[in-house]
């Protein structure tokens, strides 16, 4: 049996992936924790992904949906799932894009 544990970049998850978790019924589950290490699960990707990565025109994609970055400007990227709230927030961000990071 495999115990399925999720998607992670935290240091436990290399010392946790193959570990047993004995049952109490005599059954062992393993934990099995996809990460971003040899020493965890890995991760699945669908084929070709890497190709299409590697060809990839970030500059062409952006102008294509007509955006234009400027020399020393910074592209953000936001994935989330559907929230109405988002758009009320996307101004307050671009107030502060002065941030640290």
């Amino acid at each position: 049996m495999i115990n399925l544990e999720y998607l992670s970049a935290e240091p436990y998850v290399e010392r946790s992936h193959g570990l047993p978790s004995p049952q109490r019924n005599g059954l062992v589950k393993w934990f099995y924790y996809p990460g971003f290490t040899p020493r965890t699960g890995g991760l699945l990707r669908e084929p070709g992904l890497l190709d299409a990565r590697a060809a990839f025109d970030r500059s062409a994609w952006l102008a294509g949906h007509g955006i234009t970055v400027r020399p020393g400007e910074r592209v953000v990227t936001l994935f989330c799932y559907d929230n109405a709230a988002v758009p009320a927030l996307l101004p307050t961000w671009r107030a502060r894009r002065r941030c640290c990071c």
